[in-house]
């Protein structure tokens, strides 16, 4: 097992909310769930752009953050879903002002960004993505 030579100094609030919600797809699983999208596979299919290895790992360290927990079924074959925790539940409106304050300012982040493409978010439906290149 990795072990980290630095050790993480967690006593900040932005440090510990960026443990937590940090990472490229975070958020965006945390939106899937607070939409009803909870059994592995219909997140993995939500999100078809990143590995089911990479929406795992991200799954089990939100769950090891206690932000959601894992309900297991004892149906055959086994069913997995998704929740969140109490504390799960307090980070949406965060979530949510995070997603207002990108949907505000992202043509001022698009202006300045060269690299750039218009089309290219991948939480687009492809219908969107196709006419905003048009």
């Amino acid at each position: 097992m990795y072990e980290k030579k630095i050790p993480e100094l967690l006593d900040c609030g932005l440090a510990v909310a960026l443990k937590v919600i940090g990472g490229k797809w975070k958020a965006w699983i945390i939106d899937c769930i607070k939409r009803g999208v909870r059994r592995p596979s219909a997140i993995h299919r939500e999100m078809d752009v990143i590995a089911p290895r990479v929406i795992n790992m991200h799954l089990k360290e939100l769950e090891e953050h206690g932000i959601i927990y894992k309900e297991v079924f004892a149906d055959i074959p086994a069913r997995v879903e998704y929740h969140f925790t109490e504390v799960g539940e307090s980070l949406l409106p965060v979530i949510e002002q995070l997603e207002n304050w990108g949907n505000t300012n992202k043509e001022y982040i698009h202006r300045n960004n060269r690299l750039y493409t218009p089309g290219s978010c991948q939480l687009l439906p492809a219908n969107a993505k196709a006419s905003l290149n048009n």
